[in-house]
């Protein structure tokens, strides 16, 4: 008999310490056996949470402590500095002792991701400022500030908007929409 196991997730991206939901999808027939559930994680931990007992396992822990295979099961995870892991399952046949995997799939830890983001934004947005700047080495040599990185962004996004209405405001004038500037006076204007 050929059996098939895969799951789906209700995230691909993920929080550490935050619950989510895996399903199962079993192959063949499997409603006679009794499977106990193993997640296997290639970096950090997961936890897969046994309901009966009301505890986590974590991964590590030993087949006799797994919990019993369950249609939709909660997962968690203890996630090392790294964003994007693999992920996939063990189920074991508690009659046969034959254990089966799961195929592999990529999750990825988002917090990490919006952060990395931001940070590197704001240092590129900061090192282009700071590069325009003719100062002395010596005054650059302490890091600078985060907190300075904020405002920089935030002048770079006003401009950015303003930029934008412009943009918006020169469409209107070019498609006749706005009377005032039919009359081709320029802006700011007194009649």
């Amino acid at each position: 008999m050929i059996y098939y196991f895969d799951y789906s997730l209700s995230r691909y991206g993920v929080k550490p310490g935050e619950e989510i939901t895996v399903e199962f999808i079993l192959g063949g027939n499997t409603a006679d056996n009794i499977y106990i559930v193993k997640p296997v994680l290639n970096k950090g931990e997961a936890y897969v949470y046994n309901s009966p007992n009301d505890t986590w396992i974590g991964q590590n822990q030993a087949w006799s402590s797994m919990p019993a295979f369950e249609g939709k099961m909660k997962l968690k995870f203890s996630l090392p500095a790294g964003e994007k892991f693999e992920l996939y399952f063990r189920l074991q046949d508690v009659k046969t002792g034959t254990i089966y995997e799961t195929p592999t799939q990529n999750l990825w830890q988002i917090a990490r991701q919006e952060e990395n983001y931001l940070i590197n934004l704001n240092e590129n947005v900061l090192k282009g400022y700071v590069e325009e700047i003719e100062v002395p080495h010596t005054i650059i040599s302490e890091p600078l500030d985060k907190s300075h990185n904020y405002t920089y962004l935030s002048v770079f996004l006003a401009v950015a908007i303003m930029l934008m209405w412009i943009c918006i405001i020169n469409m209107f004038r070019a498609n006749g929409k706005i009377s005032r500037w039919k009359e081709n006076l320029p802006i700011g204007s007194i009649r």
